[in-house]
């Protein structure tokens, strides 16, 4: 009797570029990591990455790996997207296609799952390029149309999807992100003391609102109070050097970047606190990687961040800098309120995990699947 084969879905990750893990990045290949050691599926990532790129949990029986070249022209890379899936489509009987990102390509005919992760250029557009404002909303509507569902990444992104895409936010489901997988080999070999210093980690955009962390470093520097800050992460448009050029403060903030997930480990562990200014998130996977390891969490008091930091935060407006000058003061100064912290943040990070996040997405792939809305037949008539 013939062994019937799992069906396959084709993974489209073109949009972000190779060699350089972006948050979206990470994203995926955290989720896929999971997805590939489940029996349900087969995949096929088309990527533009190279094979021997990948990181080594992405080399797996279950994973076949498809390398196109890297468009960094946004409609470019979404053409070739729409011409690369539909011929893959056809070509490997493929049942669905999951895009870890909310652009790429629109062409009709089989089920298609995209990520909105958040949604920046609706909420905050001015802040942003115009090229960039004009692809999000030439592309955006017609691939969320295009597509059977998407999946938010929180809640907070769902509401968003619903307040400025209106009907097209139907589709949405949310599947919650989660923190780092860490080895807690590799955690046990840092030190439990704290350096005096803030970790600050994320790409610099203008959602991450670092004008109020340099501000909050300078008052507590009139203060006479020293604290450093190490951001992981590029500042590609200077808001952050900008910044603490305006304030002299300069010396008290250190960019660094390229770090192994060991070397993020220990950059996290052995800070004082991690510092989220953000006026706006999708997410925010910072949180969970430092509440994993126990470390305590200021945030913003936006509600997404309610929603991923729990009770395992202190929260503070993101307009107030003195208000995070007198939380980073705490945090330096009161052992008691670390440990409660860190204690908070280790049982809150628990609620996430990347296991659950993939079946929760094996099961939207299955329902959309054997809800009839693709196949063979479908692409044929398209064909």
């Amino acid at each position: 009797m013939a062994v019937t084969q799992p069906r396959l879905i084709l993974v489209n990750h073109q949009l972000e570029p190779p060699r350089r893990i972006t948050g979206i990045t990470r994203f995926l290949f955290a989720l896929l990591g999971e997805l590939i050691r489940r029996p349900h599926f087969r995949y096929v990532l088309v990527t533009s990455w190279a094979a021997d790129e990948l990181p080594q949990a992405l080399h797996h029986a279950n994973l076949a790996i498809v390398s196109r070249p890297y468009r960094k022209s946004t409609p470019l890379n979404i053409v070739a997207q729409t011409l690369t899936m539909k011929r893959l489509m056809r070509t490997t009987n493929a049942a669905l296609e999951f895009n870890c990102n909310p652009l790429g390509g629109f062409y009709p005919g089989w089920p298609r799952v995209v990520t909105v992760h958040d949604l920046y250029l609706d909420v905050m557009g001015a802040q942003y390029r115009l090229r960039h404002r004009l692809w999000w909303n030439m592309f955006f509507p017609v691939v969320l149309a295009s597509s059977s569902a998407a999946v938010c990444v929180s809640e907070a992104t769902r509401s968003d999807l619903v307040k400025y895409r209106g009907r097209l936010a139907k589709k949405a489901t949310v599947i919650h992100e989660a923190g780092a997988l860490i080895d807690e080999r590799v955690v046990e070999q840092f030190s439990s003391s704290r350096d005096p210093y803030a970790i600050y980690v994320g790409n610099i955009s203008p959602n991450k609102n670092p004008a109020l962390l340099v501000a909050a470093l300078t008052i507590l520097r009139a203060r006479g109070i020293a604290l450093n800050v190490i951001h992981v992460g590029r500042d590609e448009l200077a808001l952050l050097s900008d910044a603490l050029a305006a304030s002299a403060s300069m010396a008290l903030v250190e960019t660094i970047n390229g770090l192994s997930d060991a070397e993020l480990a220990a950059t996290y562990r052995r800070a004082y606190c991690l510092v989220v200014t953000s006026t706006y998130e999708g997410f925010c996977l910072p949180v969970l990687e430092a509440q994993a390891l126990g470390v305590p969490v200021i945030c913003s008091d936006i509600a997404v961040l309610r929603e991923v930091a729990g009770d395992g935060a202190l929260f503070v407006n993101p307009h107030d800098a003195d208000a995070l000058a007198t939380r980073l003061h705490a945090i330096m100064t009161d052992e008691s309120l670390r440990i409660r912290l860190s204690d908070a943040g280790r049982h809150n990070a628990k609620r996430f995990s990347w296991g659950r996040a993939a079946a929760e997405a094996e099961a939207l792939f299955r329902r959309l699947i054997e809800g009839g809305k693709g196949g063979t037949e479908s692409r044929e008539m398209q064909a």
